[in-house]
């Protein structure tokens, strides 16, 4: 096997590392945040500068402002 072979399995393995590790971290943000209505886990989860589209007519920015969408959900 040569090297640009071997190069494109190990990028293939790194996209389904970062592909796992999204499909896990958005499945902890729903059952914490969602399923068990926990707002401490938006303050653990939700980057300080995040931003949540398609949520409302403007973009969320930040845990505080998502938040006060999670209470009235």
């Amino acid at each position: 096997m040569d090297a640009g072979v071997l190069a494109c399995y190990v990028c293939e393995a790194e996209a389904l590392e970062a592909i796992m590790a999204n499909a896990e971290f958005m499945q902890r943000w729903f059952d914490r945040v969602w399923n068990e209505q926990n707002e401490e886990a938006i303050d653990e989860m939700f980057a300080a500068d995040g931003v949540g589209h398609g949520l409302g007519p403007e973009p969320i920015v930040g845990p505080e402002k998502f938040k006060i969408f999670h209470r009235a959900f």
